[in-house]
Parts: C-alpha cells; sequence; structure tokens
C-alpha cells in the first residue's frame, strides 16, 4: 500500500522538483528512477524480516 500511494502521490511533485539538478539529472526524474527502486526494496526486506519473525513466533520453521 505505501508503495502504491507513493507511486501516485509523488508524480503530482515532480514537475517542482524538476527545477533543481542532481548529478545533472533533474530531481524529480532522479527520485522516481531510482528512488521508487531503493525504496521497493527497502519494503521487500522489512516484509521479509516480518514474515521471518513471524515464522519464529510460531515456530514454522523448514528444515532442508
Amino acid at each position: 500500500m505505501t508503495l502504491a500511494v507513493i507511486m501516485i502521490v509523488f508524480p503530482f511533485f515532480i514537475p517542482d522538483l524538476n527545477a533543481y539538478r542532481f548529478l545533472r539529472f533533474p530531481l524529480g526524474y532522479f527520485l522516481l528512477a531510482h528512488g521508487a527502486v531503493i525504496l521497493l526494496a527497502i519494503l521487500i526486506y522489512g516484509f521479509f524480516g516480518g514474515q521471518q519473525r513471524a515464522d519464529r513466533v510460531h515456530n514454522m520453521t523448514i528444515q532442508f
């Protein structure tokens, strides 16, 4: 849900952010292109950690 909200709300601010530059790229473009990927990785990592915690609490480990 967080990623969906950011991907819907953030583009409204891109024209204002493009007035600034970061590494010779417009800031809005840079944040959307790189920030979305980084945010997705953080959300996946958080989900994975939460799932591991839930597995430990309910003793649902898999033995290979």
